[in-house]
């Protein structure tokens, strides 16, 4: 059997995953792309000023 390798950013994404389907009343949703978009690109920015 053959073992694999799982990077730290991975295995973070991982527990991130399954963290928000335990709790998805703790996080955004999202119906439309284009908001998504725009509050991405608005935490990118908001990240940036830091």
């Amino acid at each position: 059997m053959t073992k694999i390798r799982v990077s730290n950013d991975m295995m973070e994404s991982m527990k991130e995953a399954q963290e928000i389907e335990k709790h998805p009343e703790n996080y955004k949703s999202f119906d439309d792309v284009d908001k998504f978009m725009e509050d991405l690109h608005s935490e990118i920015q908001t990240e940036d000023k830091k």
